[in-house]
């Protein structure tokens, strides 16, 4: 059949068959264009192998591969698709009235990512309305710095260490958004590859199926941390090129790029998860010193650290001494506060990836405290302590191997033994969490991995040791599903130990054989897995409808063109009501507190020993009453602040956002006045009379 004829089939197919989906899969809701176009497109591609030659087709997506993902990106962009679950406001926002452009295209929302969608998406919005100034007083009412904590892009020289937030500076909101939510994972994806390619020798198959394994896992995807590994990852690549460039131009500009790069992990503000990374990072950085120690020289290094150094403290110094009195007070807070561990804990977490996979699809309590890197832990460990003793018999050095193994050893002890004090803080895990840096050391695993499977494989196995490494095989997945089960014991059930083995047993079989051939089989159906767990984790959504079309968000904007100073306040609602109004540019006071307003609590003037109740971190939920005005602690984050009506005056409140009605607490020194009331919310001006 000629290639006319197949396109002209396959085209057709790419056509039909979305629409046949809308059809017969979701007959209950309108035509989609949206998830036509994204099903034609997939196909389209898939097709296009079964038309064209599969080498050139490979061999021109690699040559071609950062305009086809910039094409992709700016499609996605242009679109306005995003991964936010921000439409569950359409369930607790004036549920009668529902955005039906905000439904989600594919997949669905996760009530559980309530830091996504209730907190962090929301404060950034709320930039939109205080024109991007590094100064707001729409979070919690109070002049704040947003620069540092909350970090939310400004129109200064910081916006560098945030560049998935720059897009709000030049496109318009809904795009720009699309370009925060989907930067980061092909920012990961591209530096994951192009990191593996170093770590491989460029060998293209596991360093694109390697770079899917990072980017679509668990981890990734349920923690939404891709920053500090891609950060890392970049300055990894930029400094192998720095080494190897001879041209001092190009040298200067890789220092400047490192120092960006440095700047922007810097200002990742997870030390828990900075600190392990460093370690995987400075490893790294010395591997590759030693692949190049011919261009590698004191002089070299001193440029490199000159310049970079002063190109972080262009960017950090500013932002610190701008939010220093913040860092003061974060610091001295009761949550999170000053946080000093020293391991023994979460080792059972090592072992997550025989329930995680599952997350997406079956409900648990925590997904994001299940989710791990499908790492095989512990058989790249094992296999690293076998090849080291192997090229030690033969006289041959692998840093690389060697020290990916001594850390991953160095962080599963972490996990499984309390250090004491003196060494977990010199070595300074002790900012650090047993519970995130098991992802770490899951993420080691996974490179070991990939360096033993691409270096180490072999083209003649004896049949003696396949049979031995069945058993070893079995024995693991085993005593895997065994943790896991007693760590989970009404997650795992019979389906789930059942498709792990049939899937971890085949594969780790197959990787402890590491037959060359047999390794891309075994490799190929991890990622599958992988991207299979990680792809629906997201809904793919569409527009910031949700949070700009609701009746009672046109009337806070609304108020708030005529009243933009006025501070508002949330009482006997849902959690993160109130930072549905700081999105619609509402000052208010009772908005995630990133720190604690000391200036409202000091008006309160509560009794010393609730300090330590309010000084924290918190959501704050508040409750007006007749009675004496007191705080308490719902959960580690989360306060309730029972106020007197009395003192809503002295707090300044100038509106009120409720489902309840609060004109039975009118008195002589305050009258609440109904402006707005329907679909089940109602809008309060507060009248102080006194």
């Amino acid at each position: 059949m000629s290639k006319q004829k197949k396109a002209f089939i396959f085209s057709s197919l790419a056509i039909i068959f979305p629409i046949l989906v809308e059809k017969f899969i979701f007959y209950n809701e309108a035509f989609s264009f949206d998830r036509f176009l994204l099903l034609f497109l997939v196909l389209i591609f898939a097709f296009s192998f079964l038309v064209f030659d599969r080498k050139k087709e490979l061999e021109f997506i690699y040559k071609k591969r950062y305009i086809l993902g910039i094409c992709l990106f700016a499609l996605l962009v242009i679109m306005g698709y995003h991964g936010s679950s921000i439409s569950i406001y359409n369930q607790i926002i004036e549920p009668e009235y529902n955005i039906e452009s905000s439904k989600p295209i594919l997949g669905q929302e996760r009530v559980i990512r309530g830091d996504e969608w209730g907190v962090s998406t929301p404060t950034l919005l709320s930039q939109v309305y205080n024109d991007f100034n590094e100064k707001s007083s729409i979070l919690m009412a109070t002049d704040n710095n947003v620069t540092l904590y909350p970090k939310i892009v400004a129109r200064t020289l910081s916006a560098i260490s945030i560049p998935n937030q720059l897009g709000f500076l030049f496109l318009p909101t809904e795009q720009a958004f699309s370009f925060f939510w989907f930067f980061g994972y092909f920012l990961l994806f591209f530096a994951s590859f192009e990191l593996l390619m170093i770590i491989t020798q460029k060998n293209k198959f596991y360093s694109l199926l390697g770079s899917l394994l990072i980017t679509f896992s668990p981890a990734v995807q349920w923690w939404e941390f891709w920053n500090v590994l891609a950060y890392g990852e970049i300055a990894m690549i930029l400094f192998n090129f720095y080494l190897k460039e001879k041209n001092k131009v190009k040298e200067i500009l890789y220092s400047v790029g490192i120092g960006i790069i440095g700047a922007c992990y810097i200002m990742c503000l997870y030390p828990a998860w900075q600190v392990p990374y460093g370690f995987l990072f400075l490893l790294l950085a010395i591997w590759i010193m030693k692949q190049n120690k011919e261009d590698c020289n004191l002089k070299k290094m001193l440029l490199l650290i000159t310049v970079a150094i002063a190109v972080i403290c262009a960017i950090i110094i500013p932002i610190f001494l701008n939010s220093y009195d913040i860092y003061l007070t974060i610091t001295n807070t009761a949550y999170p506060g000053k946080r000093f561990m020293t391991g023994g804990d979460g080792w059972q977490n090592l072992f997550n990836y025989f329930s995680s996979i599952f997350n997406t699809y079956k409900e648990s309590s925590n997904p994001s405290e299940m989710a791990q890197f499908i790492s095989l832990y512990p058989v790249p460990i094992i296999m690293g302590l076998y090849y080291w003793h192997q090229n030690r018999k033969k006289y041959k050095k692998d840093f690389l191997l060697v020290a990916l193994t001594c850390l991953a050893i160095l962080l599963t002890v972490w996990n499984y033994v309390e250090l004491p004090e003196f060494l977990a803080k010199i070595s300074l895990l002790s900012f650090s969490t047993p519970n995130r840096c098991s992802l770490v050391a899951s993420f080691v695993c996974l490179l070991l991995l990939i360096v033993c499977l691409s270096r180490y494989s072999e083209k003649n196995i004896k049949y003696t040791v396949k049979f031995q490494n069945f058993i070893i095989a079995f024995l693991l997945v085993w005593l895997g599903i065994y943790v896991v089960k007693v760590h989970y014991p009404d997650y795992i059930d019979n389906s789930i130990i059942i498709i792990d083995l049939l899937l971890y047993v085949p594969v780790i079989f197959l990787v402890l054989i590491n037959h060359t051939k047999l390794n891309k089989i075994a490799f190929l159906v991890l990622t599958l897995a992988t991207v299979f767990s990680g792809i629906g984790v997201h809904p793919l959504n569409k527009g910031l409808d949700v949070v700009y079309e609701k009746p009672i968000a046109k009337e806070v904007q609304k108020i708030n063109e005529k009243d933009k100073d006025a501070t508002w306040a949330t009482v006997e609602t849902v959690p993160y009501v109130q930072n549905y109004l700081v999105a619609n540019g509402a000052h208010t006071l009772n908005s995630t507190n990133f720190y604690p307003n000391l200036k409202m609590w000091d008006k309160l003037d509560l009794p010393s020993e609730l300090e330590n109740i309010y000084n924290r971190y918190a959501h704050i939920n508040i409750n007006i009453t007749n009675s004496k005005t007191t705080v308490s602690l719902k959960y580690e984050d989360q306060l309730n602040l029972d106020l007197n009506s009395s003192d809503v005056c002295l707090l300044g409140i100038d509106y009120l956002v409720t489902e309840d009605d609060l004109n039975s607490y009118d008195n002589n020194q305050v009258t609440f006045n109904n402006i707005y009331d329907k679909y089940s919310m109602k809008i309060y001006s507060v009248s102080c009379n006194s």
